[in-house]
Order: structure tokens, then sequence, then C-alpha cells
């Protein structure tokens, strides 16, 4: 099987076959195999039909990747919930609490550097915490073409509220971890960056 198909089976398994994977509850529908490591026993089943040996791996180890990340996330999130923000506008609220020369004010361009995203999608996300009353914008003294957007002592105050709640969620789950698993999870994540990161030969 092509190195794609792996990908779509891994990615979205439900287009691969008439019937949906039925997903159980999180903290009950993974098993340990014979070495000990956990898998999705429903994931398996189901890729199996059409992956076998390592690219059945591939698939299951792609899976596991995005399912971890989108989870871990949705944590983060619906906890934020509880300060009122999104976890977008907290990761927001820390490139301006953090960011170089951050008393003065941190420019669009270096949040969106931050989050890794275009300066046009931060605006949307600046819109709403000065909606708040979370951050304001001044010109930058040193281009008056641009805006610097500051925390307000509100802003502050719920940047404060918002980190402890996402420091305990990121201690509740890397807790689960190991120091030295947790060190080989960021080098292991490093690595598929690395690697998605580099060009595909020619011919592909």
């Amino acid at each position: 099987m092509h190195s794609v198909d792996v990908y779509n089976v891994a990615m979205h398994p439900t287009q691969t076959g008439t019937q949906p994977i039925v997903m159980e509850n999180p903290s009950t529908r993974f098993e340990q195999d014979a070495e000990g490591y956990l898998y999705d026993p429903a994931f398996r089943s189901f890729i199996s039909k059409r992956l076998k040996g390592t690219q059945m791996e591939s698939a299951e180890a792609l899976r596991a990747v995005a399912l971890a990340a989108k989870r871990v996330f949705a944590t983060f999130e619906e906890n934020l919930v509880r300060v009122g923000m999104t976890h977008a506008q907290f990761r927001t609220l820390m490139a301006v609490r953090y960011g170089s020369g951050a008393e003065a004010g941190v420019q669009m361009s270096h949040i969106a550097a931050w989050l890794g995203v275009t300066p046009r999608n931060v605006t949307g996300i600046v819109d709403a915490l000065e909606a708040m009353g979370l951050v304001a914008r001044v010109l930058d003294p040193r281009d008056r073409r641009a805006f610097m957007v500051q925390l307000t002592a509100a802003g502050d105050e719920r940047a404060t509220a918002a980190l402890r709640v996402n420091e305990a969620d990121q201690k509740r789950v890397l807790g689960a971890l190991t120091e030295s698993e947790t060190k080989q999870l960021r080098h292991l994540c490093m690595k598929l960056v690395r690697s998605a990161d580099e060009p595909a030969p020619p011919g592909r």
C-alpha cells in the first residue's frame, strides 16, 4: 500500500470502509500488547483488514500522535473555559505577557510567530481580547504605521488565573509519563516535525 494510503487510514479511518469505528471511552478503550505498549484494539481491528506489519504500525503511530494532540488540547480548551477564554486567547495573552519588550507591548507579527499563524489570523483573536478589556492596542513608537499589543490590568489578572489552570492541566497530563519519557516524547515529536519539513524526494 502507498504511504498516502497509510496516512489516509490513520487520519480518516471511516473513509476506508462502510462501517465507522465505534470509539469507546478514551480511558477504557486501550489495551496493552505483548510488549506492554498501549494500542487501540478497535482501530487495529479495523485497519488490519487493509494494512499489515510495519504499515499497520505506521498508521497506528500516526493516529496516536494526532489523537494525543487533539485530546490534550481539547482538555486545555475545556478547562480554560472556567476563566472565560479559549486556548488561542490564552496563548495570545502569554505571547503579550512574555514576548520581547512586553512592557512596551508586542507587535502583532511577533504574536503570530509565537502562535505559528499569520498576522491576519491574530487580528481576530486580539479584537476579541480587546473587546473583553484584556489587551489594548497602542502605536508602535518605532513604526507609527504599526500597533503594539499591551496587557491591561484586567488582562494581567486573567492571564495569571489562566496560567494556573493551564499549568495544572500540563502537570496532570504529563504526570502519566516519567521524566525520561517526557524527554523522549519531546525528542520523538521533534524528529517527526523535522522529517515532515524535509522536501519530498524528486519524482514523488
